[in-house]
């Protein structure tokens, strides 16, 4: 009998890495924050002004998101493919507390155990 508790999906044989971007990587890092905050704003909870000053970041202001010594980007790559990504940032109020800033994966790589 199949373990009913097992939320686990199947993973699906994919050429996926998952790796820390780098600051060569901050047109890739640009492009899949972008499109995770058009196609689920909800999930960020980006007003359409929020999402009005995202949008309208300048290219440094994308690096230092990958520069930040407090933080962490990393890349979710499918071949050449930026496909996902996570970051996350020290808690400046809390010691030793990490805060997850985004998280987002494309949706047709949604459920494949990724």
């Amino acid at each position: 009998m199949e373990n009913q508790g097992n939320f686990m999906p199947k993973q699906e044989n994919l050429n996926i890495a998952i790796r820390l971007a780098e600051e060569s990587d901050v047109e890739d890092y640009k492009k899949i924050r972008l499109e995770a905050v058009d196609k689920e704003p909800k999930a960020y909870n980006i007003t359409e002004e929020k999402a009005k000053k995202i949008n309208e970041r300048k290219d440094g202001e994308w690096l230092e998101d990958l520069k930040n010594k407090n933080g962490f980007v990393y890349l979710v790559k499918e071949g050449n493919e930026t496909v996902g990504m996570a970051a996350a940032e020290l808690d400046k109020k809390i010691k030793d507390t990490w805060l997850i800033r985004a998280v987002y994966l494309k949706e047709e790589l949604q459920g494949k155990g990724i």
